[in-house]
């Protein structure tokens, strides 16, 4: 059978593992072998490349850091997805280290929350200069982060 790994793991997926609740349990799967994937670029002719460039440039633009967060729930499997893609970003090797959390207890959240904003605090207060706070303040955002309990 499968065995059994440290608690609220749900799986070490060559780089990374994605950990549960408390009120969730689910058998650790061993981490596979995975064998070499040869890394093969796609080349482009010039024309396509400055098209793509265009294109991608559109897109990375419209793009915003936002605090809005829906109160709708996410489906525990788009939640992997998303997880799963994160996990492939650029590192050395392929082979950072990543953790990824998924809490949905609300204790948890408060604790976090008030962890984030005592750092946050400080950081507005002391660690940054005054450019950075008066820079931030158009934006209308300080170390209050009530979305961290949604």
């Amino acid at each position: 059978g499968a065995a059994r790994g440290p608690k609220n793991v749900i799986g070490t997926f060559h780089f990374f593992e994605i950990i549960l609740d408390d009120d969730e349990w689910v058998e650790n799967n061993e981490e596979e072998a995975l064998a070499h994937v040869p890394y093969s670029p796609q080349r482009y002719p010039e024309e396509t490349m400055l098209q793509r460039s265009k294109d991608f440039y559109s897109l990375m633009n419209q793009r915003r850091s936002v605090r809005f967060i829906s109160p709708e729930p996410v489906p525990r499997e788009v939640i992997d997805k998303v997880i799963l893609t994160a996990g492939t970003a650029p590192s050395g090797a392929h082979t950072e280290p990543w953790t990824f959390v998924v809490v949905s207890e609300m204790d948890t959240k408060h604790k976090i929350r008030l962890i984030v904003e005592e750092e946050e605090e400080v950081n507005y207060r002391q660690r940054m200069g005054d450019k950075w706070v008066h820079d931030l303040a158009r934006l209308r955002t300080n170390w209050i982060k009530e979305y961290l309990v949604t």
